[in-house]
């Protein structure tokens, strides 16, 4: 890109910023509404996935036969150490 459209670019994302903060504190309420509004928008969201995911993790439990991993008779001794696998 050359350096006159990078300044141009540039420039206008300033102006743009520029009449965002002026907007902003002509009509703060309306700010403050609209802010708190995406906010709740998006705790809702996440908490809409949440039960999504929720709701889609009880087929694949169902489906695993949703038994208990049966339980196993280890003691320290059976721990081998960790340098003793890396020889071999």
């Amino acid at each position: 890109m050359s350096r006159a459209l990078e300044a141009v670019i540039l420039i206008g994302v300033a102006v743009l910023a520029v009449l965002l903060v002026v907007a902003i504190l002509l009509n703060f309420e309306l700010f403050l509404t609209v802010l708190i509004l995406l906010l709740l928008l998006a705790l809702v969201a996440v908490v809409v996935l949440g039960l999504i995911g929720l709701i889609a993790a009880v087929p694949f439990y169902l489906l695993k036969g949703g038994r208990e991993p049966e339980p196993g008779s280890y003691s320290v001794e059976d721990v081998k150490a960790v340098k003793e696998d890396e020889r071999k």
